[in-house]
């Protein structure tokens, strides 16, 4: 009498664990790789934001003019300016126009250190800021721009999202008597000439959750002959 060539229960049993066991160890890997995926890609974002925040300063501070604003209240404003209201404002050339859009070829930019920001209030926000923002991280540098430069009709700025997670942020300028001095226009009465529309340079300290701090040194001009 011939034996049937069939398993036994116990032997579908065992299989079946088996089967079980490496679909649960192949998923645990496939599971382990796609959140690595998601870190590797969330650091690369947040990497690209600082590398794209500290281009456009180094932008902006390489493109300074010396061109002065009429403000909000018709009053002069110098072409560089710490003592208004934001952290540092200023004048640059530069500012490409690929649309050949009716504005002068000098603008007014600022930057202002906020705690909390309105998302609402910002420009062009891409999906990659609004994740780094709704990631809790507090300490926003923004930056805004004016297409007119004598802003009698109190002209609105374009409002955009530079850096999150930013701690803190110090500024600091040369004067010609190649000290730093924490505002500009500097307040010393012997430094009251047209010589100083400018700093000759400008010290960083932008102190970032992610990346700890970094101090840039952005040469403006010549210092004048002693």
């Amino acid at each position: 009498m011939k034996k049937n060539g069939g398993f036994t229960l116990i032997e579908v049993v065992i299989a079946i664990s088996i089967f079980a066991l490496l679909g649960f160890g192949c998923y645990k890997v496939v599971h382990g790789l796609s959140l690595a995926r998601d870190r590797v890609s969330k650091n690369s974002e947040e990497l690209r934001q600082f590398v794209r925040a500290i281009n456009i300063i180094n932008d902006d501070f390489s493109q300074l003019s010396t061109r002065k604003i009429l403000s909000d209240a018709g009053h002069s404003a110098p072409a560089f300016d710490t003592q208004g209201d934001y952290l540092v404002e200023f004048s640059r050339i530069g500012v490409r126009n690929p649309l050949m859009a009716k504005r002068a070829k000098v603008v007014r930019i600022a930057y202002q250190f906020e705690k909390e920001i309105d998302t609402h209030e910002l420009e062009n926000l891409d999906d990659a800021q609004n994740t780094i923002v709704g990631d809790g991280k507090q300490g926003y540098l923004i930056r805004y721009d004016w297409p007119v430069l004598d802003r009698g009709n109190n002209d609105p700025p374009g409002t955009k999202l530079l850096l999150a997670g930013v701690k803190g942020l110090e500024l600091e300028y040369m004067d010609q008597n190649k000290k730093w001095v924490s505002s500009w226009p500097p307040t010393d009465s012997q430094n009251n000439s047209t010589s100083q529309d400018l700093p000759y340079a400008i010290k960083i300290k932008l102190d970032t959750v992610k990346y700890g701090l970094l101090e840039r040194l952005f040469a403006i001009r010549k210092l004048p002959k002693s």
